[in-house]
């Protein structure tokens, strides 16, 4: 449960973030000048605002003992929200299409916070919690990660579209590149085995097959290099430092745990994966480990046989 409230809040920070970017944009609200304001949102306001929509609208329905429908939820937590913004005069001032902002807000923060909480919860529809994870880690690391460290140091997102074209096209390819091991490595934790990349939410089955083949770690090198080029489209170097030290957390912190939990979960089947395959060197050839050999035998129906995906069709010779 404390894994699926975190990653509600999580999904309503960025979807939260998103909205008021756009209502500013459009003119919909702006906030009254104050302390400890990031992307133009005060901290604490958004912190609220992602608990009311994240984790306490999952709360109220796994613990109230009548059945509630997710959309009533939502329905009710935006109601509320409809009602408290116009007292909120000292913090925000609302524009006449407002509602509009609203309206976003529930789309992007508050539906895929609730749905992915209640599905992560009930380990169901394996397909969207994964879809919804991807948006919430994509905007959380590679949006506003960067914007909370270039607002403390240097560097800006002008700077991506500020150049000459070719700049801009030749980073917007290399990221396009460098993120598909990491779409692929998804695509394949869920098609095969049965899980997420959220630590709360893992494979059920240890994934040999696809970037996994080559690199035990290829979420984590897509991630890297992303902040790389992103460091360097911003020209900033507190996006550099910022890169280092997620390569140091990898390196020292993250993949030892890791590597503790799998051998303890797995056992044989990950020390033979682990003895062939290396964490952070791409090998040239994929290496084919274990029994987790898929092929045409199956294919992948989120939602069946209790949330795992996986769905037995006739194989094809």
């Amino acid at each position: 449960m404390a894994g699926a409230l975190l990653l509600a809040f999580l999904t309503a920070v960025v979807g939260i973030g998103f909205a008021n970017q756009v209502a500013l944009h459009a003119g919909w609200w702006r906030y009254e000048p104050a302390d400890g304001v990031l992307l133009g949102v005060p901290l604490d306001l958004w912190i609220g605002w992602a608990v009311l929509w994240g984790p306490v609208p999952l709360l109220l329905r796994e613990r109230v003992p009548v059945p509630v429908p997710v959309w009533a939820i939502i329905a009710l937590f935006g109601w509320g929200d409809v009602l408290v913004m116009p007292q909120l005069g000292m913090l925000v001032d609302l524009g006449p299409n407002w509602l509009y902002g609203e309206l976003v807000a529930l789309v992007v923060a508050a539906v895929p916070a609730v749905l992915v909480g209640r599905w992560t919860v009930r380990r169901e529809r394996l397909a969207g919690r994964a879809l919804i994870q991807l948006y919430a880690f994509t905007g959380l690391v590679m949006w506003l990660m960067p914007s909370a460290v270039m607002a403390a140091g240097d560097g800006s997102w002008h700077a991506l579209y500020a150049g000459p074209g070719w700049r801009t096209a030749g980073l917007a390819a290399a990221m396009g590149v460098v993120a598909v091991p990491a779409l692929l490595a998804m695509y394949e934790f869920a098609r095969r085995g049965g899980g997420t990349p959220y630590p709360w939410d893992p494979p059920v089955r240890l994934v040999t097959t696809g970037p996994y083949a080559y690199v035990a770690n290829p979420m984590q090198i897509s991630a890297i290099t992303l902040l790389g080029l992103i460091a360097i489209g911003t020209r900033s170097w507190s996006m550099a430092l910022a890169t280092l030290g997620a390569t140091a957390f990898s390196v020292a912190l993250a993949e030892p745990h890791e590597r503790a939990e799998l051998a303890e979960r797995l056992g044989p089947e990950w020390q033979r994966y682990d003895s062939r395959v290396r964490s952070w060197r791409i090998g040239r050839r994929p290496c084919r480990v274990g029994s987790l050999r898929a092929g045409n035998n199956w294919s992948w129906s989120a939602g069946e046989r209790d949330g795992v995906g996986w769905r037995r069709t006739p194989g094809r010779s």
